[in-house]
């Protein structure tokens, strides 16, 4: 038997044994991931039978929004080179399963409105769960596959939904003034007049992030600085998502989702005792921080001057955060989680350069000394057309928080760059 053929059926004889070796929850997780896109598939021929109209017409949409997707996700798992939570491989940014799942999610959605959509989104972010159970990625790598999904869904879709691709009515407005006009001269009107508020808007971001500080304190020791350990890379990729909702005053309410997570695999730099396990110096360990952080705020808008885009703010951060020790022959392990919360206040200054370009900052926190934080973004906007614009961001984040008796200072440094999809 040729060389090649015997290769071919010994990888067919590991695959019942890898599937075997997976927890009912990622089998499940693997089934899902393929059967939404198929389920898509069957969704776009029914609507189409429905409405008597070729198959192509729902059919392309789909399986350009999917491709655009794949491509998008395998060129950064590649590029980026983030390395999975057990270890195995540099292919963890962005989630492949979690993109698959909710593409076929969305594009149900976009056909038949949300009383398909909300199951198979539902069903999608079981996905996702499935694949940070199985340590096969951390929560950012989900939150990337599933936003590059759904951002590549709805400019696939917007088209498909349109009555016409050419001619279609556009709204613009900037405080008093409404302009009304159609998207054939949508270029001019850009020229004249600055973008209306959308009713939602959607902005994802992903980007390089610096852990320079995660230090743990506690009264019978010295401080323990867990960045000390060496990391395998310099810098760990990350991603958040925004979703705000604008009010017919132009005020707005918005939930910000932004994980944080990183596993160091190294020596111990000085003695530790934590979670009542002494660990010596030198130790070899794993380190695993997850941070969560959750953003609720809402948004007031003072209208001072027309090139000026200034925004105060209320809100609180929901933070959950854990910390576990793990000897690298897996047979001891410390780990301590809590869950804080925090008032917020934020101040959000923009300039208007020009009608799609401008230039701010958002500062926000509750810069208390013993249980607090600061969060600090300089970002640069560029509107693309009156649904999509583009940014590039650099964050400060600071905070001061609490494992259950033990205090933990987190200072990250991210850059961010993102899409941003309005809902009018």
């Amino acid at each position: 038997m040729p060389l090649s053929m015997s290769l071919f059926f010994s990888c067919l004889l590991l695959v019942p044994s890898a599937w075997a070796e997976k927890s009912y929850f990622e089998k499940t997780g693997d089934i899902l991931q393929v059967a939404l896109p198929v389920s898509s598939l069957a969704f776009s021929y029914l609507k189409s039978e429905q409405e008597q109209q070729p198959w192509k017409k729902n059919l392309y949409p789909f399986l350009k929004s999917f491709s655009v997707a794949f491509a998008a996700v395998h060129v950064q798992k590649h590029a980026l080179s983030k390395r999975r939570p057990n270890g195995d491989n540099t292919r963890s940014f962005p989630s492949g399963h979690t993109f698959s799942a909710f593409s076929g999610a969305a594009f149900n959605q976009s056909l038949y409105g949300y009383s398909l959509g909300i199951p198979s989104y539902l069903t999608a972010a079981f996905v996702g769960l499935s694949r940070i159970d199985a340590k096969q990625h951390f929560a950012d790598d989900v939150l990337g596959g599933a936003s590059i999904a759904l951002l590549s869904n709805w400019y696939f879709t917007e088209k498909m939904n349109s009555s016409s691709q050419d001619v279609q009515p556009l709204i613009l407005t900037h405080q008093d003034s409404t302009l009304v006009g159609l998207s054939g001269s949508t270029e001019q009107l850009l020229k004249d007049q600055t973008f209306k508020s959308p009713r939602v808007l959607f902005r994802y971001s992903f980007g390089p992030s610096d852990p320079n500080r995660v230090q743990l304190s506690q009264s019978s020791q010295s401080p323990m600085e867990f960045t000390d350990i060496p990391r395998e890379f310099e810098h760990i990729y990350t991603s958040k998502a925004h979703i705000e909702y604008f009010f017919k005053s132009s005020n707005s309410a918005f939930v910000e989702l932004r994980p944080f997570e990183w596993i160091n695999r190294g020596n111990l730099p000085q003695n530790l005792n934590y979670d009542g396990v002494a660990w010596p110096t030198g130790q070899p360990v794993i380190t695993d921080w997850r941070q969560y952080n959750l953003m609720l705020a809402y948004r007031y808008k003072p209208n001072l001057h027309r090139r000026w885009d200034i925004s105060l703010g209320l809100g609180s951060l929901l933070s959950f955060a854990k910390l576990s020790i793990e000897r690298q022959d897996e047979t001891l392990r410390s780990e301590m989680s809590d869950i804080n919360f925090y008032p917020m206040a934020e101040l959000r200054s923009f300039y208007l350069i020009s009608q799609q370009l401008r230039f701010g900052f958002i500062l926000s926190g509750f810069p208390v000394q013993d249980q607090g934080f600061e969060d600090l973004t300089v970002s640069i906007n560029y509107q693309l057309s009156p649904r999509w614009g583009t940014h590039l961001q650099y964050n400060s984040f600071r905070q001061r928080t609490k494992l259950a008796s033990v205090d933990v200072e987190n200072h990250q440094d991210t850059l961010w760059l993102g899409l941003s999809y309005s809902f009018f």
